[in-house]
């Protein structure tokens, strides 16, 4: 499993790493599903792919994991940073980002985890 999946109290944080296949991404979202099912709100995420180095993702699977996730209404809209460093990296989140076209997700393709969080707290009240 080359994924590390953990909540803050703000927010999701998914670390992608070593060879990313379609069953890791299918097992990812069911365990991401499960916790914005058992969360008072729906969180924004941090996911950081720099350290993956084999990409073995398939636009079939992806595309049906996309459909799903659309029809999924969450408590609340959220953002979505994807870190990437690599082309190919970004590539891929690029495609992701073109796909997953739900109503209640803004994704954003950042460099470090700290535009991530600076990008989250865009449009916050001070102490909110």
């Amino acid at each position: 499993m080359p994924y590390e999946f953990s909540a803050s109290e703000d927010f999701y944080t998914i670390r992608l790493y070593g060879r990313l296949t379609d069953e890791d991404l299918e097992r990812l979202f069911a365990e991401m599903e499960k916790a914005e099912n058992t969360a008072p709100v729906a969180l924004n995420r941090v996911t950081d792919a720099t350290d993956v180095l084999f990409f073995e993702i398939h636009s079939d699977p992806v595309t049906a994991l996309t459909e799903r996730r659309r029809t999924v209404r969450l408590k609340n809209t959220i953002k979505s940073a994807i870190i990437v460093r690599r082309e190919v990296a970004l590539g891929y989140a690029r495609l992701f980002q073109m796909l997953h076209d739900h109503p209640q997700i803004e994704i954003r393709t950042v460099n470090n985890r700290e535009e991530a969080l600076n990008w989250f707290a865009e449009g916050k009240a001070p102490n909110s």
